[in-house]
């Protein structure tokens, strides 16, 4: 089953409401999708994660490579396009650019042989799991912590059990709000904050010493992805476990983490 044509494509949404978090505001979403088509006309599609312009770019550099190879052999097209790029993008927007054709491949890998992926990567270990609202992030709005605190009780009355808000306003202004938040949702709900490597180590260890009381389920990305010392010192000084890696590729940068015990 070769593989015929690999289309990129960027969607942009316009939002009617604009969002920010502690790094940028957005008023508008753009992600890059791919769609490899094989010979028979069976296809698979894939998303890329980061500039959907630069994806894109991506996905056309590693095109060439891969025409008329067979789809089913999707980790030796993997080996190709990691090679092709390893002198000078050993993570980044081109790894995303190979994972998007990559679930494109699996896409069509379970297509083929009539299997959901699950199987295909070593079968279905909990048939059930516990999802988590993923939200709060913040709105130019005359009270802040009203509409956040609305917006935790509707993630409730859906019924989700955990419930994942954004902090790094700044230490003060968070505990605000996770305070205002903790208050709503009562205490059998869990509560997970995300910085998106808002702080350096003293600010994170203030915020997280702090927020101890509210029953802080995890602390995600509380200080900058290079920083594996402030990390792992964060972790050996709050009761509250450490979350990282979204701004990590593959197993290495992974490796890394659990080297320097960060997380």
């Amino acid at each position: 089953m070769k593989i015929a044509k690999i289309e990129p494509y960027i969607i942009v949404h316009k939002l009617d409401t604009p969002f920010y978090f502690s790094q940028w505001q957005y008023d508008t979403r753009r992600i890059c999708i791919v769609k490899v088509i094989l010979e028979d006309g069976t296809y698979g599609w894939g998303e890329g994660y980061g500039p959907a312009g630069v994806i894109k770019a991506g996905i056309e550099f590693f095109t060439p490579f891969l025409m008329g190879k067979d789809a089913l052999g999707h980790e030796i097209l993997w080996q190709e396009m990691y090679r092709r790029s390893l002198d000078y993008a050993r993570s980044g927007s081109l790894q995303a650019a190979i994972s998007a054709i990559d679930v494109a491949l699996w896409d069509i890998k379970g297509k083929l042989l009539g299997q959901p992926v699950s199987m295909l990567l070593g079968g279905v270990k909990n048939p059930v799991i516990q999802p988590y609202a993923t939200g709060l992030y913040f709105t130019r709005v005359d009270n802040l912590e009203e509409t956040l605190v609305k917006e935790s009780l509707l993630y409730k009355s859906q019924g989700f059990k955990a419930i994942k808000m954004k902090v790094g306003l700044g230490v003060k202004e968070d505990i605000k709000y996770i305070s205002a938040i903790r208050k709503a949702i009562g205490p059998d709900i869990r509560l997970m904050i995300d910085s998106n490597h808002a702080y350096n180590f003293q600010e994170s260890v203030k915020l997280a010493q702090q927020v101890e009381k509210f029953d802080i389920s995890w602390f995600e990305e509380p200080v900058s992805p290079e920083d594996y010392e402030g990390y792992r010192r964060l972790r050996e000084s709050t009761t509250i476990p450490i979350a990282g890696g979204e701004c990590e590729y593959l197993k290495f940068g992974f490796k890394r983490l659990f080297e320097n015990e960060c997380v």
